[in-house]
């Protein structure tokens, strides 16, 4: 479901994203049992939620690695916004294990 939450997470606005995302996960899950992967869509759910600190926690490395410039530096400050704002929509932070926070 990483790849799932990274493309919902960074390619919509927090707006979009919520509108969408549970569609697009049952989508996803009914893609899937077509090809033969038999997976609930609470399973899927729970493991989106789970993916969403992932997203936000990819996006932190290249902040300090690409050169920048006023482009890349907004880019990335809308994208870590829409990180943290995924992270937050989804209250995944329960998810994390005692003491992760």
């Amino acid at each position: 479901m990483f790849d799932v939450a990274y493309l919902l997470g960074t390619s919509l606005g927090p707006e979009r994203r919520r509108r969408v995302e549970r569609d697009e996960v049952a989508r996803h899950v009914d893609e899937l049992g077509a090809a033969g992967v038999s997976w609930s869509f609470p399973a899927a759910w729970e493991a989106y939620r789970r993916a969403a600190p992932a997203v936000l926690l990819m996006l932190v490395p290249p902040t300090g690695s690409v050169k920048t410039s006023p482009r890349t530096d907004a880019m990335y400050r809308r994208l870590l916004r829409q990180g943290a704002r995924m992270v937050l929509d989804l209250d995944a932070l329960e998810l994390l294990p005692t003491g992760a926070v």
